[in-house]
């Protein structure tokens, strides 16, 4: 072993860089390679279910030229075996009859089909045209019934009324808001 690297070093030192240039080379070259087949890869490995995934989706219904609903999502995911799209960062807007907008955001989220009806959970938001917040659990939304429902405990802020209950029916057609359950209001001064 003595002889080999006494050998190496009395070459010409010429001989010596070059060979270790072309190592780093080649060390890079590799590197480099291994970068450029990740970032040519497909995307993040999917569930073998899952058949289409949207980022960024905005989806709008509407009705004889009149803006029903407005749906963006940070994420979208079509199952194979499933009628339905799973939702992630959700932020509705629904017009009301009179034109005016109620707002919904949630985590996640499930639309079926033609928008017909969407369900939302986690950190649910409602935000109606008179400023009235209303936070839940889970809420589901029937769009040909014109209705919003909530089986969880529920509270609404409106100026200075704050108010719980257990359960929810928002009738949009009516514009009425029913708590069903251990209904509590306080009123500050």
């Amino acid at each position: 072993m003595a002889d080999l690297i006494g050998k190496l070093f009395r070459r010409p030192p010429e001989l010596f860089w070059l060979t270790m240039v072309a190592a780093l080379l080649a060390a890079f070259g590799l590197y480099q390679y291994r970068a450029w087949q990740e970032d040519s890869a497909e995307g993040p490995n999917l569930p073998s279910d899952v058949e289409l995934v949207m980022h960024d989706l905005t989806a709008t219904r509407s009705a004889e030229g009149a803006l029903q609903w407005r749906l963006t999502a940070r994420q979208a995911s079509q199952a194979m075996h499933e009628d339905r799209t799973q939702l992630e960062a959700v932020h509705m807007l629904l017009m009301n009859q009179q034109g005016q907008e109620i707002v919904i955001t949630a985590d996640s989220g499930t639309l079926l089909p033609h928008g017909d009806a969407m369900s939302v959970r986690s950190n649910v938001e409602i935000l109606l045209p008179d400023a009235t917040r209303l936070r839940t659990d889970t809420l589901a939304y029937d769009a040909a019934a014109a209705l919003i429902t909530s089986s969880d405990p529920v509270t609404i802020e409106a100026g200075k009324l704050s108010t719980t209950g257990i359960g929810m029916q928002i009738e949009l057609k009516k514009r009425r808001v029913t708590l069903q359950d251990r209904v509590r209001a306080v009123a500050q001064p």
